[in-house]
């Protein structure tokens, strides 16, 4: 039984979904957020190299996400239940807001919506990656 069918069964109507990490891209690690929540410069500087890294990749990553999500949303509305795609707290996860802000446009209408989770944006809006509305 899978995933969305267990939902169904137990009469849940939402199922969160972490679209997953962008290939390719180095992880910032824990040794590297203390650096940054101390206000290390340099700690500063490879979070500006990663994200610029990051957008060589997020277009294939993006891709990946909305090829899945065709498939899943399909099955989700047939057995009533709603995809909540969770912001993610890490440069390297997918997707980012603005990502989502696309991936929302593209499945308007579906059975799809945003999945908030306040402390991952306020991660976000401490790297200065999108501010926490």
């Amino acid at each position: 039984m899978s995933t969305m069918e267990a939902a169904h069964a137990l009469e849940v109507e939402r199922i969160i979904l972490h679209m997953g990490y962008i290939e390719g891209l180095t992880p910032l690690d824990r040794e590297w957020r203390s650096r940054f929540e101390q206000g290390d410069e340099a700690a500063r500087d490879d979070l500006k190299k990663h994200w610029e890294e990051r957008k060589a990749f997020a277009p294939r990553a993006l891709d990946r996400v909305k090829f899945s999500l065709e498939r899943l949303v399909k099955r989700a509305e047939k057995l009533g239940l709603v995809l909540g795609l969770e912001n993610r707290d890490w440069p390297r996860e997918i997707p980012s807001m603005a990502e989502m802000n696309d991936l929302l446009h593209t499945f308007e209408g579906a059975a799809i919506g945003l999945w908030y989770d306040v402390g991952h944006a306020a991660k976000q809006d401490l790297f200065g990656l999108a501010p926490a509305q």
